[in-house]
């Protein structure tokens, strides 16, 4: 007796084609990553993190959970605003010149 097997679907050529284009962006996602971790800037940032953290650990060793907590949370600042691409309108705006004459 032979035992009805299903039967499998064949995918179509667009098919085909969806799926690479997603592997694709996906490979391209995945090299952009790695170019931004290789930034000096990034390099740096993971030292710092990493540093942080361990001190996070002493101190919590050390009984000073106050401190740990402080420095847990400074890191985790520091890692999101590193994986943030740059605003370019960020920042006080500067002062003097014609708008400070006005307001005075």
């Amino acid at each position: 007796m032979q035992e009805d097997k299903p039967k499998r679907h064949r995918r179509t050529e667009e098919e085909l084609l969806r799926d690479l284009e997603a592997k694709l962006a996906k490979l391209r996602d995945k090299a952009e990553a790695r170019k931004q971790r290789e930034q000096p800037m990034q390099k740096a940032t993971a030292k710092l993190v990493k540093a942080v953290r361990k001190y996070a650990h002493d101190a919590q060793e050390a009984g000073r959970g106050d401190l740990a907590l402080s420095a847990q949370a400074f890191a985790a600042g520091l890692e999101r605003a590193a994986a943030q691409p740059p605003a370019e309108d960020r920042g006080r705006k500067a002062r003097g010149g014609e708008q400070g004459a006005e307001q005075a």
